[in-house]
C-alpha cells in the first residue's frame, strides 16, 4: 500500500504500479496534502488491511517550500506577534522557523501512526525506516530550495532505522550510504535474494561509490547539470558547465573552499571513478505512460514548474 502526500506522487506519473493500494486524494495544487490528511488516510488503510504481512510507503509532503504550517505550530519558533497570513516578505530566519515549524506539525501526525501501531500489537515487529528524497537550503550558499546544486544540505538526509524489537540496539552508523541502498537493507532483513542488475549494496560493502546527480530544467535554472561523487573525506562535483568542485567535507563542512585548482590529481582520480561507474550502469528504460488528460491543479502545478508548456 502506499499514500502519497505530494503532487508528484499522483498515479497520473504511473508511480502506483506495483501497489494492491494507492491513494493520492485530496492532492489539488503543488503544496500536496497536509499531515493531518495523510495520517487520516493511512490510518484508515490500517483499520482495514488484510491480516498478513504488509508493505505500507508513506509520502509525507510538509516540510517543503512554500513554508505554510498551521499558525499554532509557528508560534513554537516565532513570536506570537508575528504577522504571518499574506505575507511573501519573510526574512531568512523566519523561513527557517517556519520550515522547522512544519517538520513538528508533521511529527505529531507521525506519532498518531506510531500509537496506532502500537494498539494493534504492530509496531514491535515492524521495521521501520524513516527517511527523506533531499533537504532543504534556507539560505546556506545564498539559495533557498532545492534541486539546482548538490549541496550537503541538500543531500544529508535523515536516515533512522527501527528494527523489530530486541532485534538491534541503538547504534549510529557513521558509514555513507545512499537512497538505492535502502533496498538492499529491507531486503537483506527479509532474508530475500538482492536483484542482479540492482544498484543498492550493503555497509560496509556497498560495492558501488557513493553519488548524487541533479538535471535542472533549463527553463527554470541555469546551473547546469551536477554530478557527485564521495571519497573518505572528500566530495568531487562535477557540472556540466565547467563549474567543478572539490571540498574537504571534515575541514569545510560548509564547502566555501574550493580545491579544484590546488588538488588536481585527486580531481582526476574521482572525475574517473565516477564515469567509470555511470558507464557500467544499465541504459535507463523508457518513462512510464503518463495519462493524457491532466486535471487543471496537475497540469498547472507542471506548467509552473517548467515540466510541460
Amino acid at each position: 500500500a502506499a499514500v502519497a502526500g505530494g503532487p508528484w506522487l499522483k498515479r497520473v506519473f504511473g508511480l502506483n504500479k506495483g501497489f494492491d493500494f494507492y491513494d493520492d486524494s485530496e492532492i489539488s495544487s503543488v503544496n500536496g496534502r497536509t499531515a493531518k490528511q495523510l495520517t487520516g488516510a493511512t490510518l484508515k488503510w490500517l483499520d482495514n488491511k488484510p491480516d498478513k504481512p504488509f508493505f505500507l510507503f508513506l509520502n509525507y509532503f510538509d516540510p517543503h517550500s512554500p513554508y505554510v504550517a498551521p499558525e499554532g505550530f509557528a508560534w513554537s519558533f516565532l513570536p506570537k506577534n508575528t504577522k504571518l497570513s499574506g505575507r511573501r516578505d519573510f526574512s531568512t530566519s523566519e523561513k527557517n522557523a517556519l520550515y522547522d515549524a512544519e517538520i513538528l506539525y508533521m511529527d505529531g501526525y507521525m506519532g498518531l501512526l506510531w500509537k496506532k501501531l502500537k494498539q494493534e500489537n504492530t509496531y514491535d515487529n515492524t521495521l521501520i525506516i524513516i527517511t527523506a528524497d533531499h533537504g532543504e537550503l534556507l539560505g546556506e550558499h545564498g539559495v533557498f530550495g532545492h534541486g539546482q546544486f548538490l549541496s550537503q544540505e541538500e543531500l544529508h538526509v535523515p536516515l533512522l532505522v527501527k528494527y523489530p524489537y530486541k532485534e538491534k540496539s541503538p547504534v549510529v552508523v557513521k558509514d555513507r550510504i545512499q537512497l538505492t541502498d535502502i533496498m538492499a537493507l529491507i531486503l537483506d532483513r527479509l532474508s530475500l535474494e538482492l536483484p542482479s542488475d540492482r544498484q543498492s549494496g550493503l555497509v560496509p560493502k556497498l560495492g558501488h561509490p557513493v553519488m548524487a546527480e541533479v538535471y535542472p530544467l533549463a527553463a527554470i535554472e541555469k546551473t547546469g547539470d551536477w554530478r557527485a561523487i564521495f571519497g573518505e573525506q572528500y566530495k568531487f562535483l562535477w557540472n556540466s558547465l565547467g563549474r567543478n568542485m572539490l571540498f574537504d567535507l571534515v575541514k569545510d563542512p560548509h564547502e566555501r573552499n574550493n580545491l579544484v585548482k590546488k588538488d588536481p590529481a585527486r580531481v582526476g582520480v574521482m572525475l574517473s571513478r565516477l564515469n567509470q561507474y555511470l558507464a557500467k550502469l544499465p541504459t535507463p528504460g523508457p518513462m512510464a505512460p503518463i495519462q493524457k488528460k491532466l486535471d487543471p491543479e496537475t497540469k498547472k502545478a507542471l506548467k509552473s514548474l517548467g515540466y510541460i508548456q
